[in-house]
């Protein structure tokens, strides 16, 4: 019998006698690190006030630094930025963000906006940004753009969840952070970068962060719609406009709003924010247009409003780009763009696990139970992907081996289930 047919054969009996049962387990393993914790951003001030220990205090105190490692993150992790952010002494709404400062420029892991000065707690998924995470000690940055002393205090927490549902990106990069991106600052108003996709990349999504603002409060940019274009290699990949109409709904993070009967100044519609509340990435799949090697991506802001004397306007605009790694599929559980033995090796070693589980368990529809149903997925699959590695890859005997295996598999679940 073809060792296809003996795969075949060993699948139909898995779903017969239904899953193989072993003990159920959780690997949910989750960890807080801390990086900053009650320290206080201001202008100038009290030397003494921000909370020092292990603290580094830059931009006349309106930047706060501090370098923490992280462990090796598996292939399932997942990392999610939890801040918290109160006001002191500044009643006004100011923008701020946690990022990454890396050797290729910053990186923002948590853009907000904070309230006309309340207190505010988000937390953000920024396992898209994973990879610049690890692989040894980070420079994490906290930033307000306050004028005031003793102005806020801020907590900032990475909690890492070593097993999610989800499959890790395996790569991370900057693209640009412009915090002052004004009329007139590039040829034909468009930001132009370059960038290098790696081999292997099965997903790439660019991530895009922006929001408006006026030095004076009045019209644009602040309360102005703007269309954004992205286009990659001369093709417009996505446009857009910026814009928050919730505002409303962030009166209790608000007190010292400014307020004209029973309209208040947070809740006015804005470009792309909100007095109060964080900025989430605009998320868009570039795969398509994103194979590997290099490639030009154009970012491009209408109608800024240009220094008219009394003002102008500007954004606080910043992006990355993500990608994941190559898979042949659901059933693909090394994803290493093949179905083969060895993925049946993953799905044997995790079958009857239930409740926290993965694809990396062998969990192919991703229903939480490593069961038959996962057996069958991985048998209509086998074979997809190069015919390299794995089961397809070895000679008749160790293939018949592991056909083998199925069965011994198979028959041990059999006698339990009698």
């Amino acid at each position: 019998m073809q060792v296809k047919q003996l795969l075949a054969a060993a699948t139909i009996a898995a779903l017969a006698v239904g899953a193989i049962a072993v003990p159920s387990q959780s690997a949910r393993g989750q960890t807080t690190y801390r990086v900053f914790l009650n320290n206080g951003i201001q202008f100038g001030g009290d030397p003494d006030w921000y909370g020092r220990r292990g603290i580094e205090i830059l931009d006349n105190g309106r930047v706060i630094e501090r370098t923490v490692t992280l462990p090796e993150l598996g292939d399932f992790a997942q990392v999610e930025a939890q801040l918290n952010i109160w006001a002191e002494s500044d009643p006004w709404d100011r923008a701020g963000s946690v990022y990454l400062a890396t050797p290729a420029g910053d990186v923002e892991l948590e853009k907000f906006i904070t309230g006309f000065g309340g207190t505010t707690s988000w937390t953000q998924d920024v396992t898209h940004l994973l990879p610049l995470l690890q692989g040894g000690p980070i420079t994490v940055r906290a930033f307000i753009d306050t004028w005031v002393q003793e102005a806020w205090r801020v907590d900032f927490n990475l909690r890492v969840t070593q097993e999610s549902p989800q499959r890790a990106p395996v790569f991370a990069r900057t693209v640009f952070n412009d915090q002052d991106w004004r009329a007139g600052e590039f040829p034909d108003n468009r930001r132009r970068t370059s960038v290098i996709i790696p081999e292997e990349m099965g997903k790439v999504v660019l991530n895009y962060l922006p929001s408006g603002h006026a030095i004076d409060g009045q019209g644009g940019d602040e309360f102005t719609q703007r269309t954004h274009h992205i286009l990659i290699d001369g093709e417009e990949v996505w446009s857009g406009i910026p814009w928050r109409t919730d505002g409303r709904d962030f009166r209790s993070v608000n007190p010292t709003s400014g307020r004209w009967g029973d309209t208040w100044s947070s809740d006015l519609n804005r470009a792309g924010w909100i007095p109060g509340d964080d900025v989430d990435p605009i998320q868009i799949d570039v795969t398509e247009y994103m194979g590997p090697g290099r490639h030009r991506i154009d970012y491009q802001i209408d109608g800024i409003r240009a220094d008219d004397g009394s003002g102008y306007g500007y954004w606080r605009v910043s992006s990355s780009l993500t990608g994941w790694a190559l898979d042949a599929g659901p059933a693909d559980f090394n994803y290493d763009a093949a179905v083969d033995g060895t993925d049946f090796l993953m799905w044997q070693a995790g079958a009857g696990r239930t409740g926290e589980v993965n694809n990396g368990h062998g969990d192919a529809d991703r229903n939480g139970t490593v069961d038959g149903a996962d057996l069958s997925a991985w048998n209509a699959a086998f074979g997809s992907g190069p015919a390299t590695v794995g089961i397809l890859a070895v000679p008749e005997p160790a293939s018949a081996a592991l056909a083998a295996a199925i069965f011994a598999a198979v028959a041990a679940a059999h006698r339990r289930w009698l």
